[in-house]
């Protein structure tokens, strides 16, 4: 902020109000906000996704929350052929796959069975990072 540089910062999972004070911060700091907030339940998203108007000649972006979602999304038709796990918080019971993903029983079982359907799943934390071969480090985990 001391710098004034341009700040792009993607959050997931918040409340409005936490992303609101964000906001004020950088207000008060005297930055131009702008800011998409989506909230969309999977089954919403999946289609918003399907619909042929939308989107066209695009390459998105798509946050999930955690991997049960993304294994819905998948299930109910989501058009998805790579997946980057950047990162999963750790938790109780979960182990670390590798910098800043910890996984737990249910999310190796639905990466790997996200990988069953012939969706591509690499790690990689920020673009400068080599890419992680997920299926194989999950491999290696046993619980």
């Amino acid at each position: 902020i001391q710098n004034t540089d341009n700040i792009v910062m993607p959050v997931v999972g918040k409340t409005m109000e936490s992303l609101q004070r964000k906001i004020n911060h950088f207000k008060a700091a005297d930055y131009e906000v702008n800011l998409e907030y989506v909230d969309l339940p999977v089954e919403k998203a999946v289609a918003r996704l399907n619909d042929p108007a939308n989107y066209v000649g695009e390459r998105l972006f798509v946050i999930f929350k955690n991997t049960d979602n993304l294994r819905r999304a998948i299930d109910a038709g989501a058009p998805i052929t790579k997946v980057t796990i950047g990162n999963i918080s750790n938790k109780v019971g979960s182990q670390l796959l590798f910098k800043s993903v910890s996984v737990s029983k249910q999310d190796k079982e639905n990466i790997l069975y996200i990988a069953s359907k012939g969706v591509e799943v690499t790690g990689q934390q920020v673009p400068a990072d080599p890419k992680e071969d997920v299926v194989k480090l999950l491999e290696k985990i046993n619980f």
